[in-house]
């Protein structure tokens, strides 16, 4: 898997191999084709059982599986109250948005840098 992140023409683009996750999550929110390329080929998901269960479902899901854009930009999170929360520690970063008081738009982002950022796991809590 660390081959498939260490994409072709990575270095540069230096917010994904950079140290700088803020850079890179700025792009990510705002550049779907960026979101596309800086995707790992497996990203775990996590969601809410339909019909409001209170189980999790976990899935392995190719990338081309995926509906992007993954996360609405910027403006948009605004727009919608969204309270956002990054957080990084060495080579493993997550990016959580949420509507306080509510269940919808509950969704955390995880990255990993092994040379270069990339997202490898979704936990939609959205009900």
């Amino acid at each position: 898997m660390a081959a498939g992140l260490l994409l072709s023409g990575c270095a540069s683009i230096s917010p994904a191999c950079s140290g700088d996750f803020d850079a890179f999550l700025a792009r990510f929110g705002e550049d779907v084709a960026f979101q596309r390329e800086f995707t790992s080929p497996t990203v775990v998901v996590t969601a809410s059982e339909p019909g409001g269960i209170a189980e999790q479902v976990i899935t392995r899901r190719a990338k081309s599986d995926l509906t992007f854009p993954l996360m609405p930009p910027a403006a948009e999170r605004r727009r919608l109250g969204l309270v956002e929360k990054a957080e990084h520690n060495g080579p493993r970063a997550t990016f959580r948005f949420a509507r306080p008081d509510s269940d919808a738009h509950s969704m955390s982002f995880t990255f990993e840098r092994r040379g270069c950022w990339a997202l490898t796991q979704i936990d939609d809590q959205s009900l």
